[in-house]
């Protein structure tokens, strides 16, 4: 469903992502009951939906890191779609380098720590002096106030996204970067897919299936073994996509 255009490329949100819409204002109420910020319905609504697009702009700003840096290299941008699992980038050609590829995979990322760096420094300024927030303590999360305690969420929850997405697993940006690598190792784009792929496999047994098996979260064994089904088939039918 497309909603806007940015910078000449279309925003499109998938349908798997307007549950959450209903959802978010049920999940900060019991927040903010939980943390003493109030147990108004209303404002529980409220900051759901602060949440709720605020989320969306952390994702769009870590997919148009992708955007700017495909342009600098003259690759265009089909679309950036906003889904249940996250946000992914279509492009209208693939990266011709391996340099290419590490750039464009590279700068989500770096955007999303930077950002979640940005926002958590807002929240708590190195320097006294420099806060603008009208707080009345810092000693405890309660104490933040609902801006800095929505700043130090969003903040927190980008900079995970940044160290998450390095991680070497295909679709994730570290699963191209390791691809990028190994194509500048081997020379042969096909081979270096393959390879990732496999690498891929054994990270999604070494971390995802095991934790899920230890902690029996169905949820987290159930997404390691989609992304294990993924990077078979691009070990052994591979496939050319860009950065999600």
């Amino acid at each position: 469903m497309r909603v806007t255009t940015l910078s000449g490329v279309p925003i499109r949100i998938h349908y798997s992502f307007l549950p959450l819409i209903f959802l978010f204002p049920i999940t900060t109420s019991s927040i903010l009951v939980q943390n003493g910020l109030g147990d108004s319905y209303l404002l529980s609504v409220a900051i759901g939906l602060i949440y709720l697009f605020a989320i969306i702009g952390s994702l769009l700003v870590h997919e148009f890191a992708h955007v700017l840096c495909a342009r600098l290299f003259g690759i265009q941008t089909m679309s950036v779609t906003i889904n249940v699992a996250g946000a992914f980038t279509k492009f209208r050609s693939l990266a011709q380098t391996p340099k290419e590829k590490a750039f464009i995979a590279v700068s989500g990322p770096l955007a999303s720590l930077l950002l979640g760096l940005s926002l958590l420094m807002v929240a708590f300024p190195p320097v006294p002096y420099l806060s603008f927030l009208p707080l009345p303590g810092r000693d405890d999360f309660a104490a933040l106030g609902i801006v800095a305690s929505i700043l130090c969420t969003l903040g927190g929850l980008n900079i995970i996204w940044g160290i998450g997405n390095l991680l070497p697993i295909f679709p994730l940006d570290g699963g191209h970067i390791l691809f990028a690598y190994i194509w500048h190792r081997l020379g042969n784009e096909v081979s270096a897919q393959r390879a990732a792929a496999r690498a891929s496999c054994f990270m999604i047994l070494l971390l995802f299936l095991p934790f899920a098996f230890i902690r029996r979260d169905p949820c987290m064994g159930t997404f390691g073994f989609f992304l294990l089904l993924l990077n078979l088939v691009l070990a052994f039918a591979p496939t050319h996509a860009e950065p999600s």
